[in-house]
């Protein structure tokens, strides 16, 4: 499996993203996307992504959220309801 680290622009922000991909002979057709609460970033995480996609053998993708981890830094204040969120995960 190759892990590496990436950024995405969107606008003028960056998000930061850690990406755990499958060797090709494995021909894995979906990928999981690891959403998490309102301040979550890929250290977080810790190992947890790494040992999940060793053992479902599908790729996995995993990001900090704007003004968490190395992500850019948010420039409005979160209102409280953006807290009331769980954790997710979605199967693409």
């Amino acid at each position: 499996m190759k892990i590496y680290n990436e950024y995405f622009k969107v606008g003028k922000n960056k998000i930061a993203v850690q990406c755990f991909m499958q060797p090709k002979y494995l021909r894995q057709d979906n990928t999981i996307v690891l959403l998490h609460e309102g301040l979550g970033c890929i250290e977080m995480w810790k190992d947890w992504p790494k040992k999940l996609a060793d053992r479902v053998k599908v790729n996995l993708v995993v990001y900090s959220r704007l003004g968490m981890g190395q992500s850019s830094k948010e420039e409005k204040k979160k209102k409280y309801q953006f807290y009331e969120r769980g954790i997710y995960i979605l199967f693409t």
